[in-house]
């Protein structure tokens, strides 16, 4: 089920809403670096730089919906979902990069309020008693 499907099925919620924009923003970045790819081999300087350029602008887009998304609070389990998609996403990043580490600033802080989040909204929707899935709440704090 593609965003744009969820999308229309209801109206949407702000986890939806931003998450579509970053598809959209993910979707500018890979036409961005298509052509910087193609300006490479014709050796078109200008294009080069464009491109560069509006690859920088996007990916700062998508750094900041990313953290939009983390501070949001989902309501059922495809927002879930998507949450745990960026939380994934930052984790792999942060792994993968010099930020590692105690000092992972406003990300960090944003990944870490996600990962809550997430884990609240799963305590609260496994609920059922005498299941395997009951969570004791109480016992949780």
């Amino acid at each position: 089920m593609t965003t744009d499907s969820i999308l229309a099925e209801r109206k949407p919620s702000p986890i939806l809403a931003i998450h579509k924009r970053y598809e959209d923003a993910t979707n500018d970045y890979d036409a961005a670096e298509r052509a910087e790819s193609k300006a490479k081999l014709e050796q078109d300087t200008d294009l080069e730089f464009s491109a560069d350029v509006a690859m920088r602008k996007i990916s700062r887009e998508q750094d900041a919906l990313r953290i939009a998304i983390l501070y949001q609070v989902p309501t059922n389990w495809k927002e879930a979902l998507i949450l745990q998609f960026h939380i994934m996403c930052l984790s792999d990043m942060m792994i993968g990069s010099e930020r590692a580490g105690p000092d992972v600033g406003e990300e960090g802080a944003a990944l870490q309020v996600a990962i809550d989040t997430l884990f609240d909204f799963m305590c609260c929707e496994v609920t059922e008693e005498g299941s395997d899935l009951h969570v004791d709440h109480e016992a949780l704090g």
